[in-house]
């Protein structure tokens, strides 16, 4: 792993991390607004408010972690799995919708 892309990649990360939380919070606030959702629905839309965000963090100290104990570069696709629980909450809300 080079110091270059990880930087690049922790950088991209948080940016990811502050949007994945500004768009659960708009989203999860116009379905509670709109649809009359169960306790388990609300649950999970609370829920999502802070594990999308938390799992990018979380990935970052990863990477940084692993870039300091020299890691192989395979180790970039844990950057994929914020994005697809981003997939995952998007079709979850889109269906409720």
């Amino acid at each position: 792993m080079r110091l270059g892309w990880v930087i690049a990649g922790n950088v991209l990360q948080l940016c990811y991390a502050l949007l994945a939380f500004m768009a659960v919070v708009f989203s999860s606030a116009s379905l509670v607004n709109t649809q009359s959702l169960t306790p388990m629905q609300h649950f999970i839309l609370d829920n999502a408010l802070h594990v999308l965000p938390l799992v990018s963090l979380v990935i970052i100290v990863l990477t940084s972690a692993l870039y300091f104990a020299d890691a192989a570069a395979r180790w970039y696709w844990l950057h994929a799995i914020p994005i697809l629980l981003g997939i995952a909450y998007i079709s979850y809300a889109v269906g409720l919708n």
